[in-house]
């Protein structure tokens, strides 16, 4: 399914998600599934800003470390 602002409402309001990689990677697969992965995971990371009051340092450090983590060891 495509990302959508409600369906990350719901990760982080109902399901405790509190990182971008939890949303990306196990709530959702997004980052296995979508095209343009890393501007969809910068719209997630809005959404979770929004919904989980985020500052834009928060906001940067959780792009980062989904980068990080995709990019592997």
């Amino acid at each position: 399914a495509a990302p959508t602002e409600q369906a990350v409402e719901h990760y982080c309001q109902n399901e405790w998600a509190i990182h971008l990689d939890d949303v990306m990677l196990r709530r959702s697969s997004w980052g296995y599934s979508v095209p343009r992965q890393e501007q969809v995971a910068r719209q997630v990371a809005e959404w979770m800003a929004a919904t989980l009051d985020w500052d834009e340092s928060t906001t940067t450090d959780e792009i980062d470390q989904y980068q990080r983590i995709c990019e592997g060891p």
